[in-house]
C-alpha cells in the first residue's frame, strides 16, 4: 500500500541507547523481511547503531548518496512514554516521497509495538518482584523459626553440660533430655510445616490452590471431614501475607485433626467493603477446654503470625460444642487508620 519493500525490527535495553554513539552497545536484530540472499546494505554494523536510533526521532538514511543501487532507509522510533525500545526500518526506493500520513502510520505501528514491549518488561518486572519478595518471605521464616529452636536447645545443651559437670542425678539430666527431645521435635515439626507452606505457595498459582491442597491434606490426614469457603476473590496479599495466613490456618487444622475429634471442620475466608479479611476455623470437636494443653504451644505460633500480619486472633468456644479460631487483620495494601484492634 505505501510501496516500501523489505522491513526490520531491531531492539535495544533503553539503558544502553545512549551508548550506541560511543560503540559499546549494540541493537539486536529480531525480525526483518529481507531476503536473505539480496545485496547488504552495508550499514548495519552493531554496536554502531547510532545512525538508525538517531535521537528517537523518525528520520531517513540516505544510502543511495553512497550507493546508487541501494534504496533510502526510514527509521521510525518504537517508542512510548519517552523510552525507546528500537527502531523500525524500512527500505524505500530512492524515488519514493514518503507522504505525512504515511510517517504518521508507521509511527503508529512502532508505538503498538512499544507499548506492547512494555507491558511485557512490566509483567516481567513484577513477576521478578514477586520472586524476590517470596524468597526474601522464605529467608526470614526460616531464620525466624530455626533461630529460635536453636537458641532453645543450646540453653539446654548448656544446662544438660552442667548437670553432667556436678555429677547431678539421673533424673534431673533426664528431664533436660526430654524437654531438649521435645524442643527437637517442636522445631522438626515446624519446619516441616513451613517447607510444606513454601512447596504450596511456589508450585500452585495462587492462595486460591494453595487453600484448597491445604484442606485436602488435613482431610486426608483423618477422619474430619473439612470444607473450604474462600471468598477472597479480588483480594490482593502479599507473599508475606499469604505465607503468614496459610500457616495460620495449618495450625488450626493441625490441632483439629490431632487434638480435637471432631467429626467435620470448616475454613472460611471473607473480605469485607471496609477492607478487612476475616479467616474463621470451625470444628465440632471436643471444645478448647475438654482437649486440655490442645492449643498451648500451636496459639503462641498462630497469635505470633496474627501479629506480624498487624491483625487479631482469638480462640472462641462455640455455643453447639467445638472451637472457633478467628483472625482478622487488614492487607497491607488497604490498612488504614482504623486498626483490627476496633474489632477487640
Amino acid at each position: 500500500m505505501m510501496g516500501v519493500s523489505s522491513g526490520t525490527i531491531c531492539l535495544a535495553d533503553p539503558e544502553d541507547v545512549a551508548k550506541f554513539e560511543y560503540g559499546k552497545r549494540g541493537a539486536y536484530k529480531i525480525a526483518t523481511t529481507r531476503d536473505p540472499n539480496s545485496v547488504d546494505l552495508g550499514t548495519c554494523t552493531p554496536p554502531n547503531c547510532g545512525s538508525c536510533f538517531g535521537n528517537c526521532d523518525t528520520h531517513f538514511i540516505e544510502l543511495a548518496k553512497e550507493n546508487p543501487q541501494s534504496d533510502n532507509i526510514i527509521s521510525i522510533p518504537i517508542l512510548d512514554k519517552g523510552t525507546q525500545y528500537g527502531v523500525l526500518l524500512f527500505e524505500i526506493p530512492k524515488e519514493k516521497h514518503v507522504e505525512e500520513w504515511e510517517k504518521r502510520l508507521l509511527e503508529s505501528i512502532a508505538s503498538h509495538i512499544a507499548i506492547a514491549i512494555n507491558i511485557a518488561r512490566s509483567t516481567n518486572q513484577d513477576r521478578r518482584l514477586s520472586l524476590l519478595e517470596e524468597r526474601t518471605v522464605i529467608a526470614r521464616e526460616l531464620h525466624d523459626s530455626l533461630a529460635q529452636s536453636l537458641s532453645y536447645m543450646k540453653i539446654q545443651v548448656s544446662r544438660l553440660d552442667h548437670e553432667i559437670s556436678n555429677n547431678s542425678s539421673g533424673e534431673s539430666q533426664g528431664k533436660i533430655v526430654s524437654e531438649l527431645r521435645q524442643g527437637l521435635n517442636s522445631a522438626y515439626r515446624e519446619l516441616r510445616e513451613l517447607l510444606t507452606t513454601f512447596r504450596l505457595s511456589i508450585v500452585d498459582t495462587d492462595l486460591a490452590h494453595a487453600l484448597e491442597d491445604t484442606t485436602n491434606e488435613f482431610s486426608e490426614r483423618g477422619a474430619t471431614s473439612i470444607m473450604l469457603n474462600n471468598q477472597l476473590g479480588g483480594c490482593s496479599l502479599t507473599a508475606n501475607e499469604e505465607v503468614n495466613l496459610l500457616q495460620i490456618i495449618r495450625e488450626a487444622l493441625s490441632n483439629v485433626v490431632q487434638h480435637a475429634n471432631a467429626s467435620h471442620a470448616d475454613v472460611n475466608l471473607q473480605h469485607d467493603t471496609y477492607g478487612y479479611v476475616t479467616v474463621q476455623i470451625n470444628d465440632n470437636g471436643v471444645g478448647i477446654n475438654a482437649s486440655g494443653k490442645r492449643h498451648h504451644y500451636g496459639l503462641a505460633i498462630m497469635k505470633e503470625r496474627a501479629r506480624s500480619l498487624g491483625g487479631k486472633l482469638r480462640i472462641i468456644p462455640r455455643g453447639s460444642g467445638g472451637t472457633r479460631v478467628e483472625l482478622i487483620f487488614t492487607p497491607s495494601h488497604r490498612a488504614t487508620a482504623n486498626q483490627v484492634s476496633n474489632y477487640e
